[in-house]
């Protein structure tokens, strides 16, 4: 009974997010020109460009996803919402699929819920990738868990994989490859295999993007052309309104251009070792600023709702408390999880989900974050609420399989 009571809600669930787009049409703010102007040159044919020049201030995966819609249902906002909600949809479908043998009921009613939570859904209503995003570090999550529970070295090839999709859409994606590997050598043999398998998987995901930046722009790398610029701007201020005109960043670029001129990625490159400066010059106030990124990264992404003129900034309303006090115990549901864990009370793939909360958590933090970004590792999120919140027993840490009961 409570089983079916829980696909009920998330069935409900499903229905309100694939039915978001069509009641809210997806907004374009300041971002979307970046995603769609090399969309729209990919569905034209002309491949990934933005201004008649190779695709360089952004990473493929997002706009090659628009490109596909504007092929398959023409260049219509309703039908970029419908993608952003069909992500949405299936990052918690696959949290459901990964731990529904434990309490399925509860676990199909929480992700139906976390389906129409109004930080997480209306962040699809916008043409911007944190849905996408979101969906594939679920897919390296649920991968990755089971690259922990096999001896077989098949699956962490295939985590790679993932994790080198992900990265093609959000570069933070990527130093998860590091814990990822402490994981795998952690969980038992054939340890050096399924290590190097990992680290091939995402290797390959990633060499015909590095391949096609070697020819089309003459650097053999993934970023895109603006970590410098986000990582500068992150010793600066947390309220960077304009960040091509802040003043800071004028006289950097002005003094740059007189000294070397030169393409905007060779600037960009330039600003990674200004912000090092800035850092090493003034660490206490670095550090004061990434405490209040991490601050701001953990509440409830308003961004659609500032779109809409439905919240202002600075204003705090009844349902935005609300929303703080479940973000809160998101994040604290993934710390009580890595102690339990810790403590010897869970399997090493419990760690999964919270390791990809404070991996981006933490990469932001050192850069630049906005509020909404959290929406990225939603997935993660329940999945550490639902661990959180067992009641049996678990294997001891120092057991290789990390199998749900």
């Amino acid at each position: 009974m409570r089983t079916t009571a829980g696909l009920c809600v998330l069935v409900a669930g499903v229905a309100a997010a694939l039915a978001f787009p069509f009641a809210w049409p997806a907004l374009l703010v300041d971002d979307s020109s970046s995603y769609l102007a090399p969309a729209r040159s990919w569905a034209a044919g002309d491949g990934l460009r933005e201004g008649g020049r190779p695709l360089e201030s952004r990473l493929p995966a997002y706009p090659f996803v628009l490109g596909l819609v504007i092929r398959a249902g023409g260049d219509d906002v309703r039908w970029f919402g419908v993608a952003n909600a069909a992500f949405h949809v299936a990052g918690m479908l696959l949290v459901a699929f990964l731990l529904r043998r434990r309490a399925p009921g509860l676990v199909y009613a929480v992700c139906g819920l976390a389906l129409a939570y109004p930080p997480f859904l209306t962040s699809t209503g916008m043409v911007l990738q944190e849905s996408l995003i979101a969906f594939l570090l679920a897919v390296v999550m649920v991968l990755g868990w089971k690259a922990l529970e096999s001896p077989s070295p098949a699956p962490a090839f295939f985590t790679g994989l993932a994790l080198g999709l992900a990265t093609l859409a959000k570069v933070t994606a990527l130093p998860l490859v590091v814990p990822l590997t402490g994981l795998v050598a952690a969980t038992g043999p054939p340890r050096v295999r399924r290590i190097a398998l990992l680290w091939l998987g995402t290797v390959l995901a990633l060499a015909p993007w590095m391949v096609r930046n070697a020819r089309e722009t003459g650097r053999f790398e993934v970023t895109n052309n603006n970590g410098g610029l986000t990582t500068f701007g992150g010793t600066v201020s947390n309220e960077i309104a304009d960040w091509y005109r802040f003043p800071e960043y004028l006289a950097v670029r002005e003094a740059w251009m007189a000294e070397n001129g030169g393409t905007a990625a060779a600037l960009d490159r330039a600003l990674y070792g200004v912000a090092a400066r800035r850092i090493a010059a003034d660490p206490g106030r670095w550090l004061v600023l990434v405490g209040e990124r991490v601050l701001r990264f953990m509440l409830p992404a308003r961004h659609w709702f500032f779109q809409t003129g439905r919240s202002r900034p600075a204003t705090v309303g009844p349902w935005y408390l609300a929303a703080i006090v479940v973000q809160g115990a998101l994040f604290v549901s993934a710390v009580l999880v890595v102690l339990r864990t810790w403590r010897g009370r869970g399997p090493w793939t419990h760690l999964l989900p919270p390791l990809i909360v404070f991996n981006h958590l933490a990469l932001y933090a050192l850069s630049y974050a906005s509020p909404r970004y959290n929406v990225t590792v939603a997935p993660a999120l329940v999945a550490g609420l639902l661990l959180a919140l067992r009641r049996d027993g678990a294997p001891s840490k120092s057991q290789p399989s990390g199998a749900v009961p």
